[in-house]
């Protein structure tokens, strides 16, 4: 027996004393590798060791051995210890050149304190090899004849070589070897089975506990550690349950403090995992160029190229923490790594290492070696209290010790730092139970490495075994320290879908959503149960007083919308702060009371347990739902639907209750209306109602007892109208109904035209709608159901001034009349060239003897506006090709065709149009320079115009149709001028007086697109103008070149007002006409213009004008016009 208990002794001080070099860590370490070949690659299990965490050399850990794989040979010693009835069987395996030995020692069992939920006080007391144990001091190793002298334990930052606390005996209580492991060449199998499991942990349930009567999910393991949630299953491919997650990270920053980020052999791989969107710190710490521990890490939290990446899309900064001394290498971060993160955005940490001790191997007496605060940098601490306090996240390994009952001093420390509780999460690893299943991810083969203990309110559980694809190679990777990670992972997916969230809250949508296993509840082992990403994401599953570590679950959101769409329960109650809205849409059965601050909570389930107190910023929104514990109303209360008080509703004289059609709150205790208000919304089970003129009756409140009090206001949209009466002494009802809209509108927008219009028409529109409905006993008939519904959204927006201007705008469908304004334009630019080409003809001293052709590039721009209606900007292009001759000494005579395209835009939602017209004229002159001084001109034009409109048909803010329709129209135009030239040498001066005639007919359209589309038949407009006008000319030599010069002014009217209106129905509603308006033809405009024409020889002439018109409130257009003439 004394021989046995010397060979363990040497085989653990073998592993422990500080005099072991590097070479001999990593021989030992090595033994621990196993090597598996595939059918794709290599596959390698890691070493059971977690942390390089530099504190003691008994603890320390060599890189080399640590991240290498490698195959070995030589001799290997190791231990695995149990207990069984009081006897710890501590059984040694040795290895020498392939053979492996066994033996046994049987030693009684000295238990430590290690369960106490209490601070150790005193210095843990070590077992020894004893029968009888010892009470006072730690034992000395049994191989030193003198007890090792205690000191204190010097801070992590200190890089000097500490002195050790007493070394342990053999025989710990708790097993050293983290991970069962087969010999490495051993062709036998071992002679005793490995141990499997030291903890509290049911193996093999008969059946997995049913918490709630849902729907079973598939693979629901019924092996394996006890599986208590039937409504999720277990998969060997996705155990974290996060395949069906839609979210990404991407705008979530993380930091990892880990080692290998600058691995120069590792670049590809960090390329190929993380891009761009992993930054590597700057941190003065280099790990040995084997190191690839903190590249799995990140991968597992947000590489892009695996199924391992929880975010993907996650930026991630990269902190290399590796601390080298002479007595070893290992990982430790300091306040200034931390803060360097924290400013470059990071506000969620991953840390996957520790002290592979228990953290109650540790205490805080201050007077012990094993005070917990001589581990940690009172800099880092401090780091880590404000960050929490300021809504950061650390996320730790809780080790990789299987048997240990507590996580490692790190992550547990808020059992010692309780402040740090908020925003810190120990995650515990349930890997393979054996090397030998190694690659086996059934639930049966899985096991937890270092336990929750007495960090359980702070922990969660996720897989511990991965798959990696390092330099090409495939390895498979154990520990903690892959589990922590996708702990992360999931922590950046919940701050993406709720940005606002701080780490508490972070910490309570993963641990309050984890899947329940082991004892039920939150156990000893697991705690809150193993991680499930897809229920993470959508919000907390709990408000428990253990997770927000309060009476209450404080929501402060901002702004905008976010759902909470899991059940939720808990003991907690709720606080709800900030603009925004959340919205619960599970059964909320949590039992603390919710206090409504600001902003707005909505009510989707059918289930509300809490008491509800809303606070005058505050709006409540209940959709069906039953309130189980009554309301206190100082806000807004928004009744959609039947919904039940169970208990009292007491109301403020300050606050509001909201009514939809058709929606009753039934309240079944005492009802206290206290002179609040009542607001009734044209609104049934979410979709906007039509109402009539007549209108609607409702139950707005009823209740099992008498109705204390009444409403002092009764409140609606703008457009609506309602009263409110108590029927019974149990019973309030309203009447909504709608105003005129023409009448309406007109009180609220004097002036705007164009605005008015629309009302009237809709109004005419309405008043046909609601004698159908009246005609059908109240309801939509079945052929104008369609467009009662837009109808109701039109008019709750026309009742909302933030949306009415817009809706009015866009209905208004000014650009069928309004654009007609451009198509005479257009035939006023053809008259226009023309008039000038005929003045020409009459300057030239040669017009040719036979014939003279001519062309004219054309191009204008202008406005057409008109008070009350949206302003018009347009442009033109033409051209004219035209041939005349001299048919007798005082005529010539001339035809032209002509080529436009032009462009309208409207401002306020006015819609655009593009017109492209072909036309053709025949003109004549009678009179010219040399033979009378009077002229008669004139031209009769025929064109055709092909015309595609577009515009927006805006209901609603999400209710949007976009009106694309051709139209072709007909244009007719004649035009005549009679004049008087005076000339004195080389000037003339000519009055004249013109005649004007244009006929417009539109084609007929329908913008079937919209129910208040308009559909309208064709339309003839038309206008005569008379016009006076003065021209003047004077001919100069230029350059050898004769050069006429020209201006002219002339004044048009017309003989009465075109206002371009024509008849229109809305296309789902046809039986209502009414008119449509737009900006009309000017009746009074003035040209100018300036020209001028230079004879290059007598068969070749060149010519430009610039043309002005001018019309008062109209608008003015802007004519270009440029050509040549050749004679022949």
């Amino acid at each position: 027996m004394k021989n046995k208990s010397y060979v363990a002794a040497i085989a653990t001080l073998l592993a422990l004393s500080p005099e072991v070099n590097a070479s001999q860590v990593s021989e030992q370490l090595a033994s621990t590798m196993r090597y598996y070949p595939s059918a794709t690659d290599s596959y390698y299990k890691y070493a059971p060791i977690y942390s390089g965490y530099y504190y003691t050399s008994n603890y320390r850990n060599n890189y080399s051995s640590w991240y290498n794989p490698a195959r070995y040979t030589g001799v290997t010693t190791r231990t695995v210890s149990t207990t069984i009835d009081g006897i710890t069987i501590t059984k040694i395996y040795t290895t020498v050149n392939g053979r492996t030995t066994v033996r046994t020692v049987y030693t009684p069992v000295v238990t430590r304190p290690v369960v106490d939920i209490k601070p150790v006080e005193e210095t843990p007391i070590q077992p020894v090899v004893d029968i009888k144990p010892v009470e006072e001091e730690p034992t000395p190793p049994v191989v030193d004849i003198k007890p090792v002298e205690e000191k204190p334990t010097p801070p992590v930052a200190d890089i000097q070589p500490v002195e050790e606390p007493p070394a342990q005996p053999v025989v710990d209580i708790k097993p050293v070897e983290e991970i069962p492991v087969q010999p490495v060449v051993d062709t036998t199998p071992v002679v005793d089975a490995p141990i499997y499991d030291v903890g509290p942990i049911i193996i093999k349930p008969t059946e997995p506990v049913n918490v709630r009567p849902t729907p079973v999910a598939i693979n629901v393991p019924n092996r394996g550690i006890q599986w208590n949630d039937r409504s999720r299953g277990y998969s060997t491919t996705d155990p974290n349950n996060k395949a069906n997650v839609r979210l990404d990270g991407a705008g979530v920053t993380v930091g990892v403090l880990d080692s290998g980020f600058k691995n120069y052999l590792m670049y590809d791989d960090i390329n190929k995992k993380f891009g761009h969107r992993a930054v590597v710190i700057e941190t003065g710490r280099t790990a040995p160029a084997s190191a690839t521990h903190g590249i799995q890490v990140a991968e597992m939290i947000g590489g892009g190229n695996s199924r391992n990446g929880v975010a993907p899309k996650a930026t991630l900064l990269l902190a290399d923490i590796t601390k080298t001394t002479s007595s070893g290498t290992g990982l430790s971060a300091t306040a200034s790594i931390y803060n360097d993160l924290w400013y470059r955005g990071a506000r969620i940490f991953n840390q996957s290492y520790g002290i592979p001790k228990p953290l109650t191997y540790f205490n805080n007496n201050r007077n012990s070696s094993y005070y917990y605060l001589r581990q940690f940098d009172s800099d880092v601490l401090r780091f880590y209290k404000d960050k929490v306090k300021d809504g950061g996240l650390f996320v730790w390994a809780a080790g990789n010790n299987r048997g240990d009952l507590n996580p490692s001093v790190q992550a547990g420390l808020p059992y010692y730092e309780p402040s740090l509780e908020k925003g810190w999460i120990s995650v515990v690893a349930v890997a393979t139970r054996t090397n030998e299943g190694l690659g086996n991810f059934e639930w049966s083969n899985l096991l937890p490495y270092s336990q929750a203990g007495v960090a359980k309110n702070w922990t969660v559980t996720a897989m511990g075994d991965y798959i990696f694809n390092l330099g090409g190679r495939n390895i498979i990777a154990s520990g903690s320290s892959f589990a922590a990670p996708a702990v992360t992972g999931t922590a950046a997916l919940v701050k993406q879908k709720y940005p606002w969230m701080d780490g508490n809250l972070i910490k309570q949508s993963i641990l309050s959503t984890a899947t329940d296993i082991g004892a039920p509840g939150v156990d000893d082992v697991y705690g809150w149960g193993l991680l499930n990403v897809e229920k993470a994401v959508n919000g907390p599953a709990s408000f428990d007083k253990r997770l927000a570590l309060a009476d209450n679950v404080t929501v402060n959101i901002p702004d905008g919308s976010y759902e909470f769409s899991n059940n939720i329960d808990g003991d907690a109650g709720l606080v709800k702060n900030g603009q925004g809205e959340l919205i619960l849409s599970g059964a909320s059965t949590f039992a603390g009371d919710t206090t409504l601050n600001e902003g707005a909570i909505t009510i989707n389930g059918k289930q509300y347990a809490s008491k509800v107190n809303v606070s005058r910023s505050g709006t409540l929104v209940v959709n069906n739902t039953t309130l189980e514990n009554g309301v206190n109303n100082e806000g807004t209360i928004v009744n959609q639907g039947y919904s039940t008080i169970n208990k009292d509703y007491v109301a403020t004289a300050q606050s509001t209750l909201v009514s939809d059609l058709g929606s009753n709150l039934n309240v079944k205790g005492e009802v206290d209306l206290n002179d609040s208000t009542l607001s009734l919304a044209a609104v049934k089970d979410g979709k906007a109602q039509y109402v009539t003129a007549k209108g609607v009756t409702i139950n707005a409140i009823t209740s099992d007892t008498a109705i204390k009090g009444n409403f002092a206001a009764i409140e609606t949209s703008g457009l609506l109208t309602a009263t409110a009466e108590k029927t019974s002494e149990n019973e309030v009802t309203a009447t909504v109904s709608r105003k005129n809209v023409a009448e309406y509108v007109t009180e609220n927008t004097s002036g705007e035209t164009m605005r008015e219009n629309v009302a009237m028409a809709l109004e005419s529109a309405f008043t046909t709608l609601d004698s159908q409905i009246e005609g059908n006993n109240g309801t939509t008939a079945a052929t104008n159901e369609t467009f009662a519904q837009h109808a109701a959204v039109l008019q709750n927006s026309i009742a909302n001034s933030n949306t009415q201007g817009v809706a009015l705008d866009s209905l208004s469908g000014q650009i069928y009349a309004s654009a007609q304004a451009l198509t005479f334009e257009n035939a006023e630019t053809v008259n226009k060239d023309l008039s000038n080409r005929l003045v020409m003809l009459g300057k030239l001293d040669n017009v040719g003897e036979t014939a003279g052709v001519w062309a004219t590039g054309i191009y204008g721009n202008g406005t057409l506006k008109e008070a009350g209606f949206g302003e018009g900007k347009t442009n033109t292009y033409a051209g004219q090709l035209g041939v005349d001759k001299q048919i007798s000494e005082n005529v010539i005579l001339g035809t032209a065709f002509n080529y436009s395209k032009a462009k309208v835009s409207f401002d306020r939602y006015g819609g655009s149009a593009k017109a492209d017209g072909i036309g053709a004229s025949l003109y004549a002159r009678v009179g010219n320079k040399h033979k009378t001084p009077w002229y008669l001109q004139g031209r009769l034009g025929y064109g055709s115009v092909d015309s595609d409109v577009e515009r927006n048909i805006i209901l609603a803010d999400n209710n949007v149709s976009t009106a694309k329709i051709n139209h072709r129209d007909k244009v007719l135009s004649a035009y005549l001028e009679s004049g008087y030239d005076f000339n004195v040498g080389q000037f003339a001066l000519t009055p004249f007086v013109g005649l004007s005639h244009d006929v417009v007919r539109r084609g007929a359209f329908s913008e079937t697109n919209s129910q208040f589309g308009l559909t309208a038949d064709k339309t003839t407009y038309q206008q005569t103008s008379a016009l006076v006008g003065l021209r003047t000319a004077l001919s100069l030599d230029v350059g050898g070149v004769k050069t006429t010069f020209q201006g002219y002014v002339n004044h048009q009217q017309a003989f009465k007002r075109e206002d371009l209106s024509f008849k229109a129905s809305y296309t789902g509603l046809q039986d209502a006409k009414f008119d449509v308006k737009g900006i009309g033809l000017a009746k009074s405009k003035t040209w100018v213009g300036v020209g001028a024409l230079a004879e290059l020889n007598k068969n070749v002439s060149l010519y430009a004008n610039y043309d002005l018109k001018l019309a008062k409130s109209k608008g003015h257009n802007n004519i270009v016009t440029a050509g040549i003439r050749i004679n022949f």
